[in-house]
């Protein structure tokens, strides 16, 4: 029986992050060589990325709730969701290397964003991004969006965007390569799932996480309250 249940339990923490990649990283690939009579609509890009936010990242947070050791829950939940999205930009930038153009462009207006998140224990998060209206040698190319400023308005800057229009355009000088964003993403997620199989086998200081039985207990408390 003490068998089984640490089977389950390593199962657990192997199994949930490894879905939440999977989601993640197959939305990323859908949006990049999915059908142009299907993908090409921004309605089901929309939808995609919504899956992948809520079914992909959110798998992952949900999961991470179990976790009561501070070790664990903040490392792997970290590790975790930066590696994913590592793995997940490494599709992102091979297939900029692949198919990827260059065009040179001068920016028009800058427009900065600010917006505050939540997370699930109350905490805020501001975040900050860049709007671009360009004016670029490639007429198709005409707005970037960035999390931090890349240039100034009058500036020239060179931008990396898909022919194909599937993915957003960014600076040239900040595509990346994919075989580093891919060592670096599943180095990351490696160690999340670590950190987790720790927490579960009870091996200190990671000991610290609920039983399978009572944490779904608690979940379908919380559901009927």
């Amino acid at each position: 029986m003490r068998y089984r249940h640490h089977l389950a339990a390593a199962l657990f923490a192997v199994g949930a992050p490894l879905l939440g990649l999977l989601v993640v990283v197959g939305g990323t690939a859908l949006k990049a060589f999915g059908p142009e009579a299907l993908m090409g609509d921004g309605l089901v890009r929309l939808l995609v990325d919504l899956v992948v936010f809520f079914a992909g990242y959110g798998v992952v947070l949900f999961t991470q709730l179990r976790y009561f050791n501070v070790l664990v829950f903040f490392g792997a939940f970290f590790t975790l969701f930066i590696g994913i999205n590592g793995i997940a930009t490494s599709v992102e930038q091979q297939v900029l290397r692949q198919r990827g153009e260059i065009t040179a462009c001068t920016v028009r207006d800058v427009e900065r964003r600010e917006w505050t998140s939540t997370d699930s224990q109350g905490h805020p998060t501001t975040h900050v991004a860049y709007d671009y209206g360009l004016a670029c040698a490639d007429p198709r190319v005409e707005r970037m969006t960035t999390g931090s400023r890349v240039a100034e308005r009058g500036e020239r800057i060179d931008v990396a965007h898909d022919p194909a229009a599937r993915l957003e355009p960014r600076p040239a000088a900040s595509a990346g390569d994919p075989g580093s964003s891919l060592r670096q993403g599943v180095m990351l997620f490696a160690i999340g799932v670590v950190l987790r199989l720790l927490s579960e086998m009870g091996v200190p200081p990671f000991r610290g996480a609920e039983s399978l039985h009572g944490w779904s207990r608690r979940f379908r408390r919380r559901r009927r309250s």
